[in-house]
């Protein structure tokens, strides 16, 4: 979002001295924040749910694509993919022993390193379908994980 004002450049040094004299910032206005709307265990995910949330598109500003988070996730195997090794699949498996592919996209060697060889995580996710050759398959499309 943007906006503007004009204003003389004689008058721009006062401007930044008042406008940082009002910014009463902390350490705690850098923190990164990301919200989720629900806790929702990958069991709850189908293709049903998928489509249902489909129904809120298009997404965006003042529309935010629903975020949900799962703990204590077991990571049963990792592969790094892409020629750019731009994305992770992982196969994940809950406490209940349910399974389910997670993807998720950026600096693969990256993530990997900040894995440092756990084997259990904590994520916010978004559901989506997996559709490949005519077969669907669930999957979480991994935004954060600890």
């Amino acid at each position: 979002m943007a906006a503007g004002l004009s204003i003389e450049k004689k008058d721009i040094d006062e401007f930044r001295r008042r406008l940082n004299e009002n910014a009463k910032l902390t350490e705690e206005d850098f923190i990164p924040k990301l919200w989720i709307d629900v806790p929702m265990p990958l069991e709850y995910v189908s293709e049903q749910v998928v489509e249902e949330l489909k129904l809120l598109e298009p997404f965006g500003q003042g529309n935010e694509k629903p975020k949900f988070a799962q703990k204590g996730i077991t990571i049963r195997s990792t592969r790094i993919l892409g020629r750019n090794r731009n994305a992770v699949r992982l196969s994940l498996v809950t406490e209940s022993g349910f399974t389910m592919d997670g993807l998720w996209f950026g600096d693969a060697d990256r993530f990997m390193e900040e894995l440092d060889g756990k084997n259990t995580i904590d994520i916010i996710y978004y559901p989506d379908v997996n559709e490949y050759n005519g077969t669907k398959t669930l999957q979480a499309i991994i935004l954060y994980f600890n």
